[in-house]
């Protein structure tokens, strides 16, 4: 007997969500509600920022180009009109403007004059009025501008996220220019011919007594076999131009021309690479900052350009590097001796990182050559 098909008792289909609201339900457990922050400082505020940012990120996590396993699981299938829906919904989330403060001045310290904007930052009005006629009270005043200062950044910085305290440290006056001759581009290099290759074995015989007969160095240098080609000819150029310093290779890329240079980077990259160790296991050993950054402190995730799939431009390869190359390379970039980064990308990072940091990111790469 045929049963008789009724309308009302048909399964119901799962209801989409159909608001932002519910829609963003899965981001509130780590960035709150409407994204405006939780107690766990690991996790960023997205509340209020700026939509372009906010968009790039989200492609950059769907793509893969940024690894973190929640957020590539959630965005891997979101198109590109819902990520940008959701960049807009948290960039209008705005935080409350605080309630007006009463002023707690003297009406004489509001009142216009020469020194007007100091009374403002809250410094006394004689001390400001006297501090170039006065040298010994001068100090006192630039300290008081400074602190004043500092309490200003604090609250940009608290706003926005970041919980970087304000340092009155000087930097050191560095040189202006470009960091980098050099134009990156997906397609700098040329594919490479035998031709071009031999030529660069040819030249590469009076690199060995440092990177080694293969490209495998014993001596604390910089591997080079199988590393990128686009990387070991932008440090070339960069050692011809001063843009790196260092004493031994400077005079030696200085005799070599542009079709050298290209010549000795193709050869270095058609040349094998040793890896005997265990990719899964290493993943599984890898240290917080190579796999997740520190993004409270503004440093990405070293995986993400340093990577197995991570195929930047003229970005070295670290896997099987001398531990205490990248240690000295973290040091040099952190105390801005070395310069040659594009856009200051490495600097920014290792000024951050914490020496266990570095020395932990160290001994990860090195050890994926063991």
């Amino acid at each position: 007997m045929q049963r008789e098909y009724r309308a009302d008792r048909a399964p119901q289909a799962e209801k989409a969500p159909d608001t932002m609201e519910e829609r963003v339900q899965a981001c509130v457990a780590c960035h709150g509600q409407q994204g405006r922050g939780v107690d766990n400082v690991y996790f960023p505020r997205l509340a209020g920022k700026p939509t372009g940012y906010l968009y790039n990120q989200l492609v950059a996590f769907r793509e893969g180009r940024r690894k973190y396993a929640p957020m590539n699981y959630l965005l891997a299938y979101l198109p590109d009109t819902y990520l940008q829906q959701m960049a807009v919904y948290f960039s209008e989330q705005n935080q409350p403007l605080p309630p007006a403060a009463h002023p707690s001045v003297s009406a004489e310290l509001l009142n216009p004059g020469p020194w007007h904007f100091v009374g403002i930052l809250g410094m006394p009005r004689r001390m400001a009025y006297y501090d170039y006629a006065n040298p010994a009270i001068a100090p006192q005043a630039f300290s008081v501008i400074i602190s004043v200062i500092g309490g200003l950044w604090d609250a940009i910085c608290t706003a926005a996220g970041v919980p970087s305290r304000f340092q009155p440290v000087l930097l050191p006056t560095l040189p202006t220019g470009r960091p980098s001759n050099v134009i990156v581009t997906a397609t700098m290099m040329h594919p490479a011919d035998s031709q071009s290759i031999g030529r660069g074995a040819t030249l590469a015989m009076q690199c060995t007594m440092c990177h080694g007969i293969r490209g495998m160095s014993e001596a604390a240098s910089p591997n080079l076999a199988g590393q990128a080609d686009a990387a070991i000819y932008k440090q070339l150029r960069d050692f011809k131009s001063g843009n790196r310093e260092s004493v031994i290779m400077q005079p030696l890329a200085s005799a070599l021309s542009d079709p050298d240079m290209r010549d000795l980077a193709a050869y270095y990259a058609y040349l094998p690479r040793d890896h005997n160790v265990a990719r899964s296991a290493q993943v599984e050993q890898a240290p917080l900052i190579v796999l997740n950054g520190a993004p409270m402190r503004n440093i990405g995730a070293c995986a993400s350009c340093h990577g197995d799939h991570a195929n930047k431009a003229a970005v070295p390869n670290l896997d099987g590097e001398p531990e205490s190359y990248i240690r000295a390379q973290l040091q040099h970039f952190a105390a801005s001796t070395r310069r040659n980064d594009i856009n200051e990308q490495m600097r920014n990072v290792a000024r951050q990182m914490t020496p266990d940091e570095i020395d932990a990111a160290a001994h990860y790469y090195a050890s994926r050559g063991e």
